[in-house]
């Protein structure tokens, strides 16, 4: 999903050619206007995923220590192989607010990676 800092206020300048390379860009709006389950049944079947989470692509009132807050922001497929969460500027989270919630984010995902079985002790 993208919020204004990926793909620009107006339009994706700022991502170049979205799908030239395979990837799928998600503007925040899009997933609110037409449901988030709605807007991820755009990405194609694969065996292997790299998920990138703008945390400006979230309510500012969710977490308020981003470079570009995103009003309208939003408030188990193949293997994933990477995760990145960017967009979290420290100087900004004076109560530690958008650090929780990042740190509750990633928790989370890794959670659901064990549960499906994707990482984890093996035996």
């Amino acid at each position: 999903m993208a919020g204004p800092g990926a793909a620009g206020e107006n339009g994706r300048e700022e991502v170049g050619h979205p799908g030239s390379d395979g990837s799928v860009i998600i503007p925040a709006r899009e997933a609110r206007r037409t449901g988030v389950a709605a807007a991820l049944a755009r990405i194609p079947a694969a065996e292997r995923y790299f998920i990138t989470l703008g945390m400006d692509g979230l309510a500012p009132t969710i977490p308020p220590a981003v470079g570009v807050p995103f009003f309208g922001g939003l408030a188990a497929m193949g293997r994933v192989v990477g995760f990145d969460l960017v967009e979290l500027v420290p100087a900004l989270d004076r109560d530690g607010r958008t650090a929780r919630l990042a740190a509750r984010l990633i928790t989370m995902l890794l959670g659901a990676l064990v549960r499906a079985g994707q990482i984890g002790v093996s035996r």
